[in-house]
């Protein structure tokens, strides 16, 4: 596998191994040219998507396609970037020759992969970093663009952002406030902070007591003494000779009330539970309500008293504020006016996020990059040990082999004594096992009545029978085993 920068003028190797002559197999081809007969060359071409194409490729001396052989039977052919009339280096895929010419084997070419030349130059020419080009961003081109405009460069360039600036600003302060405008809003808040700690004390000192001994006046528990008789007895009040009712003198029973009320009680009941409920709400304003409230007082936030935000300080209150030049125009800070009429590519943003997420924290560090590359390296390096050892082979090992079978002498075959063997009754025999029987059946064989018995080399074990047609005149055989 030979890895090509795309888009590029290349020269590439024809074949993967050296050509060599079709009649004896080993002699190598030194002196093929672009123009040699029967030349037929064809370009195979897969591209990424798995589109597979076949082209004829017209060798040249002088012009898009040279021919030439770089030593020992291995060639190499240039290809265009592009002009090409046959084939050019203008598509990613992986490529490879095959070709045939007379007086040569059939030859195929290495497989050769066209990429980008940031993949070679990072995986292959020892790059410090993976070179990615985002042309899009969830498939949007244009989303890419944008990014590129407001990132390009080193880091932020407000310049080159298409996202705009604010030019009329509505919804924040229509104006930078003076110092005066500070200083004012400043005593005007502590004006009524004043006035706000002045009720809180008048709470405490003065209200509060105030209600609370009013509430403890003998009068006010008296006018809870003197419930009048009306109230008890819609009817009247229940008179005594004088002062209160001591006892009453029993009676008979009586069987038909007219003249008490049994239910006129309620009036009272109603009375004291609405005083025992303006009480139980008194307990809870002096007890939490009140208390809470002051001390929402006492914790006045920054918020309440500058309405458009608290004044930030370094540390502790604001001792004084120094005057600063007025703004008159603000085109660097972003308003939420709508000026700006493009809406942001939030799903590309955390699409291009969530890649960047999965990049190191420590860009100087590229231990992710370096194990995925070791990977492919160790690969190819098996691959580059495979190369070499098919090259081993037929360079060298096959050729020898095919050299020592070319070289077999007229005496190696007649004087070479062979090993015995004999064809099974009705099987086709080798040229060995021809020549053995019909040594035997002339040389070593025995009759008995109609049966003929061959021997074997050792003049005793049987190599096969025959069956002759007359014990005394036979005129045929046939054999039996």
């Amino acid at each position: 596998m030979i890895y090509i920068d795309v888009d590029t003028a290349v020269t590439v190797p024809v074949n993967i191994m050296p050509l060599m002559d079709d009649s004896d197999f080993i002699t190598r081809e030194v002196a093929i040219t672009y123009n040699h007969g029967g030349m037929d060359l064809v370009w195979n071409f897969i591209t990424s998507a798995g589109v597979i194409t076949q082209t004829v490729v017209t060798p040249t001396t002088a012009g898009v396609y040279d021919w030439t052989h770089i030593g020992d039977g291995m060639y190499k052919i240039e290809i265009p970037a592009s002009g090409g009339g046959s084939i050019n280096n203008d598509a990613e895929g992986v490529g490879y020759f095959t070709g045939i010419c007379t007086g040569v084997l059939a030859w195929r070419g290495p497989d050769i992969v066209f990429r980008a030349a940031a993949l070679n130059d990072a995986l292959i020419d020892g790059g410090d970093s993976l070179d990615v080009n985002v042309t899009a961003v969830s498939g949007d081109t244009t989303a890419a663009d944008n990014l590129e405009l407001d990132y390009d460069g080193t880091g932020y360039v407000k310049a080159n952002s298409t996202i705009g600036t604010t030019t009329t600003n509505t919804d924040m302060v229509a104006a930078a406030p003076t110092a005066a405008n500070i200083r004012t809003e400043i005593d005007s808040n502590s004006t009524q902070l004043a006035a706000i700690v002045a009720d809180t004390n008048e709470l405490q000192t003065d209200d509060i007591p105030t209600t609370l001994a009013t509430l403890a006046t003998s009068a006010s528990i008296a006018a809870l003494n003197n419930v009048a008789a009306t109230d008890i007895v819609s009817a009247g009040p229940i008179t005594t000779s004088s002062g209160a009712v001591s006892s009453v003198t029993t009676v008979g029973t009586t069987t038909t009330n007219t003249d008490m009320r049994g239910t006129d009680n309620a009036a009272l009941a109603s009375a004291l539970a609405t005083v025992d409920t303006n009480v139980d709400a008194i307990l809870v304003d002096t007890g939490t309500t009140i208390p809470t409230s002051i001390s929402a007082l006492n914790n006045v936030a920054a918020t309440d008293i500058v309405s458009a935000g608290a004044i930030t300080t370094l540390s502790g209150a604001v001792v004084n504020v120094d005057l600063v030049d007025v703004c008159t125009t603000n085109t660097d800070m972003r308003g939420t006016d709508g000026a700006n009429t493009t809406v942001p590519d939030n799903a590309g943003i955390a699409a291009v996020q969530a890649k960047t997420d999965n990049l190191p924290t420590d860009p100087a560090d590229q231990s992710l990059v370096i194990a995925a590359t070791d990977a492919i390296v160790s690969a190819v390096a098996t691959v580059d040990s495979n190369v070499d050892a098919i090259l081993v082979d037929t360079g060298t090992t096959l050729p020898a082999q095919i050299t020592a079978l070319n070289n077999v002498s007229v005496s190696d075959v007649l004087t070479t004594q062979m090993t015995e063997a004999y064809a099974a009754d009705g099987a086709a025999p080798t040229l060995a096992e021809s020549l053995f029987l019909i040594q035997q059946v002339l040389t070593e064989f025995g009759i008995v009545g109609t049966t003929l018995t061959a021997k074997k080399l050792d003049g005793s074990t049987s190599a096969a029978t025959f069956t002759l047609d007359d014990a005394d005149t036979p005129t045929s055989l046939t054999r039996a085993s």
